[in-house]
């Protein structure tokens, strides 16, 4: 018995020690892909997920109301993406529902505000952003999708809101954002 504990002490410092190449970047199992820990949370929470590519960062679990909630996704490229043009098709079918229906436990009241094409480290991103001005506290997602030709990822970020104030901009920490997202590498 104790042998069989010391190999499950032993498996879990080996995934963590995969998992955490480094203190400022974490490191996806079975992925050549990396993304930088956004160490402007204090008192930050790694919570990766049993599917391997995925991880929210979080100052606490599941305690998002004081500095975001920063997440990434990864999953392979789908059949019926081919190319830059099928990318974006899908991707936007793709947010209708990841952002309105998927985060509605969340915040129910989600409603689509603002979408855009963009580039991301030189790849081709769709960029979606979805408020909910009525649940307590408000909030808002914002979410990347990135097509990296033999990887998809959904670099997102749910962020708390004033409601009464209706320039969604300028609540989102874009420079945190940002800096999180293009740092997929």
């Amino acid at each position: 018995m104790n042998s069989l504990i010391r190999i499950t002490i032993a498996l879990s410092i080996l995934v963590s020690v995969n998992c955490f190449a480094s203190d400022t970047r974490y490191q996806f199992p079975n992925s050549t892909l990396s993304i930088m820990k956004p160490t402007w949370i204090p008192d930050m929470v790694t919570h990766p997920y049993k599917n391997p590519g995925v991880v929210d960062f979080v100052m606490g679990q599941g305690y998002w109301m004081a500095h975001g909630n920063y997440s990434v996704q990864l999953y392979d490229v789908p059949a019926s993406i081919t190319d830059t043009n099928s990318f974006y098709k899908e991707t936007i079918e793709y947010f209708k529902v990841y952002m309105i229906k998927d985060r509605a436990k969340l915040l129910p009241n989600l409603k689509l505000v603002n979408t855009k094409r963009l580039k991301v480290n030189g790849y081709p991103a769709y960029q979606a952003i979805s408020v909910d001005r009525t649940n307590n506290p408000a909030g808002a997602i914002v979410a990347t999708s990135i097509y990296m030709k033999n990887k998809l990822a959904v670099v997102s970020l749910l962020t708390p809101i004033k409601a009464e104030d209706k320039n969604i901009q300028k609540q989102i920490p874009w420079d945190h954002y940002n800096q999180f997202m293009h740092s997929l590498k």
